[in-house]
């Protein structure tokens, strides 16, 4: 139960004075790569509220209701090294601190833990276009790719385009989350981004790029139950609205906040198994310094 906690917790995944405006016309590249020699400080928070309702009358024994909220925080220190001759660059994100409460219904569930990243260091690998090609470092029980996944989303993994003040482009939702359940399929979450220049600024920190988002995606799986002998369907819609301010100078994201609502049924096999509707809204702000 420990270890899909801690899988669950990693997947649950960021001026000074008034901003002078420059020219509107430019266009600017909005995907991100870290530079060489940098030292970044991040903060990342995560706020969940779901509510779970058992559709029809009344609820078999056994089965009931349930509020369910979350709220986590992590500090992470990242640190890049030199080009080095293939064009690639090392990014080392080192995990400071970890926090994370939760309740069901009013009830405050254990749920801080020894997380395996706490103190530890892992090094994602860009390449020139500033896509993530390698990972390494990353403790047992937690998949490479499902975390190369969140890193990308959660530092704002935008597509390679110059858009102008007023520009609108795409980018597609792809994210499969594997579940440590045996029989499970992955839950796969797909859909598109829509992303919108407002302004390209500059003040004390440089020039930077806000955008504004939205989310359009939903999930449709069948998961496995913890004893294998059993599924779970899911069908889940989630619309989101976010914004992102990326340093222009440096390609580091300053800001991340984005909020999604999330609507769906799930129902476990069985004839006697009731459906469930599932209700809740998701938080997401990523800072850097």
């Amino acid at each position: 139960m420990k270890r899909v906690t801690r899988i669950f917790v990693v997947a649950i995944a960021f001026l000074a004075g008034p901003p002078a405006v420059i020219a509107q016309s430019e266009k600017v590249s909005i995907r991100m790569a870290p530079h060489p020699g940098q030292t970044v400080r991040m903060t990342l928070a995560q706020e969940a509220d779901i509510d779970i309702s058992i559709d029809g009358a009344a609820a078999p024994p056994g089965v009931m209701a349930m509020k369910m909220a979350m709220r986590m925080m992590a500090a992470m220190t990242q640190k890049t090294g030199a080009v080095k001759p293939d064009g690639t660059l090392d990014a080392g994100i080192t995990y400071d601190q970890f926090h994370i409460e939760m309740s069901i219904n009013g009830q405050t569930m254990p749920a801080d833990f020894n997380n395996p990243l706490t103190g530890k260091t892992v090094v994602f690998t860009y390449n020139q276009m500033g896509d993530i090609v390698r990972v390494q470092g990353m403790p047992d029980g937690l998949p490479e790719d499902m975390f190369r996944q969140l890193m990308g989303s959660m530092l704002g993994d935008l597509p390679a385009a110059a858009l102008a003040v007023g520009e609108t482009t795409t980018a597609p939702m792809d994210f499969t989350l594997p579940l440590p359940v045996p029989g499970a399929a992955a839950m796969k979450l797909t859909g598109e981004t829509r992303l919108t220049l407002v302004s390209v600024d500059k003040d004390a920190r440089g020039r930077s790029a806000t955008f504004t988002s939205t989310t359009a995606g939903g999930i449709v799986s069948d998961s496995g139950s913890p004893d294998g002998q059993g599924k779970t369907a899911f069908d889940l819609d989630l619309r989101g609205e976010g914004t992102y301010v990326i340093n222009l100078d440096t390609g580091i994201l300053r800001s991340n906040i984005v909020t999604s609502s999330v609507n769906g049924k799930m129902k476990a096999a069985g004839a006697a198994s009731p459906g469930m509707t599932m209700r809740g809204t998701v938080t997401l702000s990523m800072t850097s310094d």
